[in-house]
């Protein structure tokens, strides 16, 4: 059991510093050779992030306090469906095949697979659970209700301020076909120093500002391994600017600031 969630800690830490710098799913922690009550506090913190990662792709939040009561005899079991899960969507991440839209529906189809499943600790093991899924196809009962539940949050998504907010200011690169060179410019509104406090630091200011989108990435590199809650991304200098100067206007910290992400062969430079 151990070597398995060491397995995946190893493997999702991989994922994460091979895809993008936008972090869509939260990462995993370490969970091998845990005492009890390290074990709820891990899963505590896991799913914190898991949560806000909820909130990042318009699913309603998990009652959290609900969740970790219904494991709390058995910790290590909500542990390695969170970390089973955070597998599922880095592997998602992976496939380069996909569009930004395929990609956020299939990583919501993921977190909803998880979701709509009662808070009921019914498997004693990881991999019980990848039994589970392997066997019936889905984590959840009702694959139909998946479907119908995605397509019920597309559709209030399309029509919401915030996925307006979305398509104008954050910017998916270009393919590199066209020629074009990508805009590197994001809008930072904070920069903590842990992942943590990244993704509590996304959920107060959804909370806070509902009609704007907000998403975390990852730290650029290890001399300055900050994350970033952004209100934009892939950005010409000048929109970057008139999105901060908007955003500070709407009462987001005045601290707030625009930065160009360096191109692979300026290296660190700014």
């Amino acid at each position: 059991m151990s070597r398995i969630l060491a397995f995946l800690f190893i493997f999702t830490m991989f994922a994460s510093t091979a895809s993008a710098q936008v972090i869509e799913c939260p990462g995993a922690l370490p969970a091998a050779h845990l005492q009890k009550e390290q074990t709820l506090k891990v899963a505590e913190r896991m799913l914190g992030r898991f949560t806000a990662a909820l909130g990042l792709h318009g699913l309603d939040a998990l009652d959290e306090h609900a969740r970790l009561q219904a494991y709390r005899d058995h910790p290590e079991q909500l542990l390695t469906k969170l970390t089973y899960l955070t597998l599922q969507c880095q592997m998602v991440l992976l496939d380069s095949t996909m569009t930004a839209d395929a990609r956020r529906r299939a990583v919501r189809r993921v977190f909803l697979d998880y979701v709509l499943q009662p808070a009921d600790p019914s498997t004693d093991s990881l991999a019980a659970y990848v039994n589970q899924v392997a066997t019936n196809g889905e984590a959840s009962a009702e694959h139909a209700g998946v479907d119908a539940e995605i397509a019920r949050i597309d559709t209030t998504l399309l029509q919401s301020a915030r996925r307006q907010w979305q398509e104008r200011w954050f910017i998916d690169p270009p393919s590199g076909k066209d020629g074009k060179p990508p805009r590197r410019w994001s809008v930072i509104i904070a920069s903590p120093r842990y992942e943590d406090d990244g993704w509590q630091s996304l959920r107060d200011h959804q909370a806070r500002f509902p009609d704007i989108h907000f998403e975390l990435d990852g730290p650029f590199d290890l001399e300055s391994p900050h994350y970033a809650v952004v209100a934009g991304r892939g950005l010409g200098e000048n929109t970057a600017n008139l999105l901060l100067e908007r955003i500070k206007a709407k009462g987001l910290p005045e601290d707030s600031y625009v930065w160009r992400r360096p191109s692979a062969s300026e290296g660190n430079g700014s």
